[in-house]
């Protein structure tokens, strides 16, 4: 008999933010059992207390958690408190009233699998930059860093390109920090779709010649069979990257030479899907 799962945590993260007036904050409640699993499908109860008022509910995603977003029009502080059962968890936030930047605009453009992000400043006041953070269904990861301008009154546009991207829905968030380690988010409005590719395709691996590792793009346009083998001048195969049912979308295969002695190498694609024949060989340098 399975054992029955009882929600026995609950942990709210951010535990204190700083943002300016006017913009959201988000907070993330994560709930677990008794053996430290993520549990789906709880209800989490959120309420703010303080310089601004809010209620609301969410039910945790299949790893574990419940997202909560208001937007503070008011500076001071508040309390956010979530509950699920017996459990309840506080958090708390700042809000002030002057921006460290004046956000002008932020867009996206999508080339193929790469996303270009690109945003103006009216001014800055202490601004170290920006990390720029991506979502793909519930978790936010650092996509890279762009450096701010410090303290001016003179519009600046930045420009970033997150490279290489599966396929799926994305939403991007700019994570401003100044010099103090103060932070404030800033959301693009829009949602970035990247979709499966049109037709087939396998990289030149980048870097090259590499040591000892280096990557290779391959790009599937239909469900199918994928290999990708590594083999060296007397046709010995090496390795195996990538074998098996692959579903449509961009890949990114890393190949780890450490084992092997340099030279030339060779790597080959078989792709096969409902008569849909693909092969490719191309070649790499191992240089130790």
């Amino acid at each position: 008999m399975s054992q029955i799962a009882i929600v026995s945590t609950l942990f709210m993260t951010p535990r204190t933010a700083i943002n300016p007036i006017n913009t959201q904050h988000c907070v993330d409640a994560l709930v677990k059992d008794q053996n430290n699993n993520p549990l789906p499908g709880i209800r989490v109860d959120f309420e703010v207390k303080g310089v601004n008022v809010g209620a609301g509910f969410a039910f945790t995603s299949n790893s574990g958690i419940a997202n909560y977003c208001y937007t503070g029009t008011n500076a001071g502080k508040d309390t956010i408190i979530g509950t699920t059962g017996s459990l309840k968890d506080t958090v708390f936030k700042t809000w002030q009233s002057a921006l460290p930047i004046e956000l002008t605009a932020f867009t996206s453009t999508i080339n193929g699998r790469n996303v270009t992000l690109n945003w103006t400043t009216a001014d800055e006041v202490n601004n170290k930059g920006f990390d720029v953070e991506r979502k793909l269904v519930d978790t936010w990861s650092k996509a890279g860093f762009v450096a701010g301008n410090g303290t001016t009154t003179i519009p600046v546009n930045y420009e970033f390109i997150d490279n290489n991207l599966s396929a799926g829905t994305y939403s991007y968030r700019l994570k401003q920090i100044d010099f103090n380690g103060n932070t404030s988010y800033y959301n693009l409005s829009n949602e970035v779709e990247i979709g499966i590719p049109d037709k087939f395709a396998m990289s030149q691996n980048y870097p090259n010649p590499f040591n000892p590792s280096t990557c290779v793009n391959v790009d599937l346009p239909i469900d199918g069979k994928a290999k990708i083998t590594v083999y060296d001048n007397s046709g010995k195969t090496v390795a195996t990257l990538f074998e098996g049912f692959k579903s449509a979308g961009y890949y990114k295969v890393e190949f780890n030479g450490s084992n092997l002695s340099s030279g030339v190498y060779y790597y080959r694609i078989d792709f096969n899907a409902d008569g849909r024949d693909y092969s490719k060989v191309l070649r790499m340098t191992l240089v130790k």
